[in-house]
């Protein structure tokens, strides 16, 4: 099985889902993850020893309609060339891209809300 994990950047997949991912590994899923690769508050990102693939992708934080369409057409091009089983995104920002980019044809596709800020708003 692959799965395709779309999370706004690379320090959430350190935070949320490093644990998660590395256990699917185990089962013998092959876990990819789209991101951006910066890291926003430590210099200690790296996962060389990771088991996962990372795919460098450009999540606006916050609401650009330009930078998610962008980051959206990226996106579906990556599907097409990995062709995974399973979309998963994570967190409100990245949802709203995996929105844009899903089109026919994508793989079962499902979004995780994180944190509260829908009630906040």
């Amino acid at each position: 099985m692959r799965l395709l994990l779309v999370i706004p950047n690379i320090i959430t997949y350190r935070i949320f889902l490093r644990q998660l991912c590395s256990l699917l590994h185990a089962d013998g899923v092959d876990v990819h993850i789209a991101c951006s690769l910066d890291a926003l508050w430590s210099a200690h990102a790296s996962v060389e020893e990771d088991d996962v693939t990372f795919h460098p992708l450009s999540i606006p934080r916050g609401m650009n309609p330009l930078g998610h369409w962008r980051a959206a057409r990226e996106l579906d091009a990556l599907v097409t060339r990995l062709s995974p089983d399973v979309v998963h995104a994570h967190f409100s920002t990245t949802i709203f891209t995996v929105a844009l980019a899903r089109r026919a044809g994508w793989p079962p596709t499902l979004g995780t809300f994180h944190g509260v800020s829908f009630p906040l708003v």
